[in-house]
């Protein structure tokens, strides 16, 4: 029988002290059923052994198998096929697209895609005239039914930008998912035919906070080698665009899922939050929160429960040092934590947050992963329910646990784990180690690591740092900046004769000065730490805070004029600009000079060799 983690009619709160999770492996699967009123989204045209042709629908929600068990959709009477030979599902990832069709790999004999085999359990995302061969037995190809997944609308610059990717990736037009960031691409990586996905953004209509929250995506990204989050492959970007390359995730998001299904039962939700927790682990360990915790976020490698989930969306992510304190209001506010809508309705009652507002909002996800609405936003989001939604986090009454009849067959463990992080004063709140060791998970430990070992086999750590190569245009040609793991090198390719000024820039990564992000501090405290990577003589030689503007002066070289910083407050005390600064002593001297000159009010710091 097909794989499967665990039945769907499985009621958790019958059977959770019977039975074990590791025996769901070998449940009986059953298949959705198409409704009268699921839209068609492709079709398969088969020619068999014998020259006969069927034809195999597919609509929307639909998942089925093909093999030889009679079971199958179509079934496939040849030794060469497989019982359950692969299996074909459609997600629907974004409403403005069509549903998205996916065929997995079950069989032992080999399943051949565009002739090239497949790999068993691995998932190919299908397109027009896309070939399935179970070879010596059948040929199907797909076919998609008025489909809106090629793109009606002009990317021409993706063409003129090919040159900058076109030796390693080649970029389709097969659209996987579009919104404010721009459009998400199918790409191939040529060395291997493996599917990716392309975000690309157009930085030209960006200014300001929204390409700062891009650009500080990318970078936490750059670092993290987790199996639950997305894995960057490659970044490359230009003065108005970028191209980040990245994992294609098959399964689609969380919402989705849940929306499918109305709600989750306990046994389904739990394999995905005990991962999350995994992640968030993996982050606040690295000191990073992500401050955006929610379905959308969340993506599955499978539509089958106990698949590996993957964290994404990092755009308003923040790395600091645990126990900072950040300030910004981010989020979405069915799952921001209280005090972070505080810093926007009462700034001045506010001290900040931590990491922990991750936690409040595990809490949110599981109790609507478990009855299919978020606790202070039962009547959506509109602009009147904004002001409700944060008075009713406020108060956090969890009341409707005991009382509410969706909650009547909900074991009292998970209700105990959301009134443990869903509260309101942040360091009462469970952490992610204390999370994954509470009584709701902890009966099931065993299972949910074995569970997780399987979900995770096919990852593979990336060896090797993420690379991002821009590319700045001159008169003379091309010189491309590529940054790997903090470290910026340059190399030039030029068009006709070489220049003759070169460009320079420090090889390696200068200083980086960080906000502690704490109102009232010292501003030599608010400057914070100095982290040297390279020679003392690299150093950052501007921080606009918006109330003025910072100019430097060497001996040598005159007075440089910084332009204030576009952004949040954050942002503005991250302001980098990389130069070489000989006349500088120390980095750290430097950023006491640029504090006290902050602390008198003035705008001018100048350089010196004392």
């Amino acid at each position: 029988m097909p794989p499967m983690y665990f039945p769907s009619d499985m009621h958790y709160e019958a059977r959770r002290d019977t039975q074990a999770l590791s025996e769901y492996d070998m449940a009986e699967h059953t298949s959705p059923m198409p409704t009268e009123g699921d839209m068609l989204v492709g079709y398969l045209e088969a020619t068999l052994l014998d020259d006969r042709k069927e034809i195999v629908k597919i609509t929307q929600n639909e998942e089925f198998y093909i093999g030889r068990e009679p079971s199958c959709k179509l079934v496939i009477s040849h030794p060469c096929c497989s019982n359950w030979h692969f299996r074909i599902y459609s997600v629907l990832f974004e409403r403005q697209i069509k549903p998205l069709v996916y065929c997995q790999d079950l069989s032992l004999n080999g399943t051949r895609y565009n002739g090239k085999a497949m790999g068993k359990k691995n998932t190919v995302l299908l397109s027009e005239n896309d070939t399935l061969e179970i070879r010596r037995a059948a040929t199907l190809v797909f076919h998609a039914v008025n489909s809106s997944t090629e793109l009606t609308f002009d990317l021409s610059y993706v063409d003129s930008d090919r040159y900058l990717f076109s030796d390693t990736y080649t970029v389709t037009k097969r659209l996987l998912g579009k919104g404010g960031f721009g459009y998400v691409l199918m790409a191939i990586e040529d060395a291997t035919q493996n599917q990716l996905a392309c975000k690309v953004v157009d930085l030209s209509d960006k200014k300001g906070q929204g390409r700062q929250m891009l650009i500080k995506e990318v970078r936490i990204l750059m670092e993290l080698n987790h199996p639950n989050i997305i894995n960057l492959h490659k970044v490359y970007s230009t003065a108005d665009r970028i191209y980040i390359f990245e994992d294609l995730i098959t399964g689609g998001d969380l919402w989705s899922h849940i929306e499918r299904k109305g709600q989750l039962e306990e046994i389904e939700a739990m394999p995905i939050l005990w991962q999350l927790a995994e992640a968030l682990e993996y982050l606040h360990e690295h000191g990073i929160a992500h401050r955006d915790l929610k379905p959308d976020n969340i993506l599955l490698t499978s539509t089958h429960p106990g698949a590996r989930i993957i964290l994404t969306d990092f755009g308003t992510a923040k790395q600091t040092t645990l126990g900072s304190r950040m300030l910004t209001f981010v989020g979405t506010i069915e799952y921001t934590a209280p005090e972070i809508t505080l810093r926007q309705t009462n700034p001045s009652a506010s001290t900040g947050y931590f990491h922990s507002v991750d936690l409040w909002s595990f809490g949110i996800l599981l109790y609507m992963m478990l009855c299919g609405q978020q606790p202070f936003a039962p009547n959506g989001t509109g602009p009147l329910e904004t002001k409700k939604i944060h008075e009713r986090a406020k108060k956090c009454d969890l009341n409707s646990l005991d009382v509410d009849p969706m909650w009547m067959d909900k074991s009292e463990e998970a209700k105990d784990l959301i009134r443990k992080t869903v509260v309101v004063e942040p360091l009462k709140r469970l952490d992610t180690k204390s999370i994954r060791r509470h009584p709701w998970f902890d009966r099931y430990r065993e299972e949910l690591e074995n569970l997780y070992k399987r979900a995770c086999a096919g990852w593979k750590k990336r060896d090797t740092p993420v690379e991002w190569l821009d590319v700045e245009e001159g008169q003379n040609g091309r010189v491309v900046h590529k940054t790997v793991a903090g470290v910026t090198q340059v190399s030039s390719h030029f068009v006709g004769n070489p220049p003759q000024v070169k460009v320079h820039r420090p090889s390696k990564l200068q200083m980086i000065v960080e906000s502690d992000e704490v109102e009232g501090q010292k501003m030599e405290e608010t400057m914070g730490k100095v982290r040297l990577d390279s020679d003392p003589k690299y150093v950052a030689d501007s921080y606009g805070t918006g109330d003025g503007d910072i100019e430097m002066e060497d001996s040598s070289k005159g007075v440089k004029h910084i332009p204030p910083v576009d952004g949040d407050e954050e942002d503005k005390l991250h302001h980098v600009v990389s130069a070489e600064q000989k006349g500088w002593r120390s980095a750290k001297g430097f950023a006491q000079k640029v504090a006290e000159t902050r602390k008198k009010g003035g705008a001018r710091v100048w350089g010196g060799r004392g």
